[in-house]
């Protein structure tokens, strides 16, 4: 796990690799819906909640953006600087 990282509500597999500063929303925006995801209620606002679901072996480049439900798969290598949605 790199420094300044910040994986929220997200599963990583087992030999995975994440590089400094890669992000994972975990809150989907207003009005953005996705088909796997259940609402939860936090301080009285419904929220679907959930990060990435990272693959074993694989290896996100830095400074990535990872929009919640994304899925990596097994081995992948994710470019640095990306934005996975």
């Amino acid at each position: 796990m790199g420094r300044g990282s910040f994986i929220g509500s997200s599963v990583i597999g087992d030999e995975s690799t994440v590089e400094p500063g890669v992000v994972t929303l975990n809150v989907l925006p207003s009005g953005i819906e996705v088909s796997h995801l259940s609402p939860v209620i936090v301080k009285g606002k419904q929220l679907a909640k959930l990060g990435a679901i990272v693959g074993p072996k694989a290896r996100i480049g830095a400074n990535t953006v990872i929009y919640p439900g994304t899925i990596i798969e097994h081995s992948k290598y994710i470019q640095p600087l990306s934005i996975l949605k």
